[in-house]
């Protein structure tokens, strides 16, 4: 199948183009501006054009601003790059005659409530961030409503993995254990260590929008989740745990780290995915952060920083 994948060069999106091109798809990627040949999802002339060239059989949507405490300060350019960017994909995939959309929104559309988040919950966001997310679900189910080609909301929850900038919290901790590890520090520092979040693999998410991409028949809004809460005190202590790092740890929250409206408990039902699908997490949790670790070690990354001219 030829599948186009915005955001290719993310995060998630190299994961997610591994997992397509290893299942024997065509990949197009689509990386945003400045990188190879990117394409700004704001430019609905370019990406008609680009998409009519390809004629992408699927299209899975992951080009966003992601970052929640940035979205704070960057409102404006949040919503035109979510919102206006994904009805611009949305229609040039249209207009190429593409049979699937896979947009990727996020498990932040939800916002406070301590009870495990399902898909028949209405969506209360409380973040410029979540508000761009939801915004733009709302446009694609008004827009996709009978429409030919089957547009599929996801709504993954937290997920980490190999790759993810050090800008976010985990990769953040997993150098600074590092640094404690070989340098004595006395301390980690965080924000709000005590919010609760669903953690996923990255590349059991990867896998799960391949699932999505590959069952014909999957319309509507789905959560991508793994169902058991952790929180970050929690993390930190079993990333320091492989390190063989002495307990307790000292963590020092700072103001400058938090976010200006931080969701406490944030747990997701993925059943109705599953069922539809027949998708699970398979990576277990050491793995994941034994994966995160191998990533922030000092010669892990002064290798990358190396291959990438830094």
């Amino acid at each position: 199948m030829r599948v186009a994948v915005t955001g290719s060069r993310g995060f998630v999106g190299r994961h997610v183009v591994e997992e397509m091109t290893g299942a024997g798809h065509s990949v197009w990627e689509l990386s945003g501006p400045g990188e190879g040949e990117g394409v700004d999802v704001r430019d609905a002339t370019g990406l008609n054009g680009l998409f009519r060239d390809f004629r992408p059989e699927a299209v899975i949507h992951l080009a966003a601003l992601s970052s929640v405490r940035d979205s704070w300060d960057t409102p404006g350019q949040t919503a035109d790059v979510n919102v206006v960017g994904t009805i611009n994909v949305w229609q040039a995939a249209k207009g190429a005659g593409a049979e699937r959309f896979i947009f990727v929104s996020s498990g932040e559309v939800y916002g406070f409530g301590d009870a495990v988040h399902t898909e028949d919950e209405r969506p209360e966001p409380r973040s410029p961030y979540a508000v761009s997310k939801y915004a733009a679900e709302l446009f694609l189910s008004e827009m996709g409503a009978d429409d030919a080609m089957a547009t599929v909301i996801l709504r993954p929850f937290s997920h980490i993995g190999p790759g993810q900038s050090p800008h976010f919290a985990i990769p953040s901790f997993a150098r600074q254990l590092w640094t404690m590890k070989m340098d004595g520090k006395p301390c980690v520092r965080a924000g709000n260590v005590n919010v609760s979040r669903d953690f996923l693999d990255v590349r059991d998410v990867a896998r799960a929008y391949r699932r999505a991409v590959e069952t014909p028949e999957l319309r509507g809004t789905f959560n991508i989740c793994s169902g058991v809460n952790r929180t970050l005190r929690r993390v930190i202590a079993d990333m320091a745990a492989l390190l063989d790092l002495p307990m307790p740890l000292a963590i020092v929250s700072e103001d400058q780290r938090r976010r200006k409206t931080d969701v406490p408990v944030m747990r997701g039902s993925a059943e109705k995915f599953r069922t539809a699908t027949g998708w699970k997490p398979l990576i277990a949790w050491p793995e994941t952060l034994s994966a995160v670790l191998r990533d922030a070690s000092p010669k892990t990354a002064a290798h990358v920083e190396r291959s990438l001219g830094l």
